[in-house]
C-alpha cells in the first residue's frame, strides 16, 4: 500500500469464497439401475454395461480399445 496517499481510504479487498466440497460423484438410484439392466436384449450387451460401470474408467478409454487390450483369460483390460 506504500504506492498509495495516506489521505485517501484503504480499499477494501474481499475475502475469498468459502471453499465448497466437491460434488458428489452422478449415480443413478438403484431401481433405475435394474430397470436399466433387464431393458438390455442380449448378454453382450449387459456385459459391456457391466464392464463400464464397475472399473471406472473413462468413456475416452473405452472408446480406444483395440482387441489386444483384453485379455480374456485372466479377465483384464488395458486402457491407456
Amino acid at each position: 500500500m506504500a504506492h498509495r496517499s495516506p489521505s485517501e481510504t484503504p480499499a477494501k479487498f474481499g475475502r475469498a469464497r468459502l471453499r465448497v466440497p466437491a460434488p458428489l460423484p452422478r449415480s443413478i438410484p438403484d431401481g433405475l439401475w435394474d430397470d436399466l439392466f433387464a431393458a438390455l436384449d442380449c448378454d453382450r450387451d449387459r456385459a459391456l454395461l457391466e464392464c463400464f460401470v464397475s472399473s471406472g474408467a473413462r468413456t475416452a478409454e473405452f472408446l480406444g480399445l483395440v482387441p489386444e487390450d483384453l485379455d480374456w483369460a485372466d479377465q483384464r483390460i488395458w486402457v491407456i
